[in-house]
């Protein structure tokens, strides 16, 4: 079979439309190039109009000269004592004997030895006298039917004054036995140990050594 032979007119007609659309291609591909770069350009962080920011309009980062805030301290509680089965009190009164001998500057192991020789650690004993309670506290002196707690910190704050007065152990034991002023009858004649501040002394080593361990 031969092939046909393109006619010169139409061959014309063919250049004339590739002539064209190749010339649209090229108008097509200026047009994207021209609408690819700006954008293109936007997106590396240029501006495409750079006009430039006055000075004032920015927010300028200032010192914050204000005191700067403080955390409050946490509070930190008041120790608990544990309670020791070796005092014969309960843990109330264990706890009130220690607040008492803290804030009147008492050593514990010293009221512990007051109260056993005083009143053997019984709550409602009362001497022959009518001295009361732990610390078997002179009604004539002190207020009568204080509870247990109470008699604990009242005898404790005497005790207290006391050991602040003389500044000396055996000393203040005496006056707290025999009254200051039969303490200092004693001290006039030359006696500055009694065979009540040797029994309470006693005690002080043992209940000592108890709250120590």
């Amino acid at each position: 079979m031969r092939a046909r032979k393109v006619r010169p007119a139409m061959r014309k007609k063919i250049d004339v439309i590739f002539s064209m659309l190749m010339l649209a291609f090229g108008v097509a591909v200026v047009l994207a190039s021209m609408w690819v770069l700006p954008h293109s350009i936007d997106r590396a962080g240029a501006a495409p109009d750079a006009t430039p920011i006055p000075v004032a309009s920015l927010h300028l980062a200032v010192p914050d000269e204000r005191e700067p805030e403080t955390t409050p301290e946490p509070i930190v509680p008041e120790p608990v004592h544990a309670y020791c089965p070796d005092i014969p009190l309960s843990a109330e009164l264990q706890g009130v004997l220690y607040e008492a001998c803290a804030e009147h500057e008492v050593p514990v192991a010293l009221a512990l030895g007051v109260i056993q020789v005083e009143s053997g650690f019984q709550v409602d004993a009362v001497s022959p006298e009518g001295c009361a309670g732990l610390m078997q506290l002179n009604p004539r002196y002190f207020k009568d039917g204080l509870s247990p707690a109470d008699n604990l910190r009242t005898g404790v704050e005497y005790l207290g004054r006391l050991l602040a007065q003389y500044g000396d152990t055996e000393r203040a034991l005496m006056a707290y036995n025999c009254g200051p002023s039969g303490a200092q009858k004693l001290w006039d004649a030359g006696v500055y140990q009694t065979d009540y501040t040797r029994k309470v002394m006693t005690a002080l080593e043992h209940w000592t050594s108890i709250l120590e361990d």
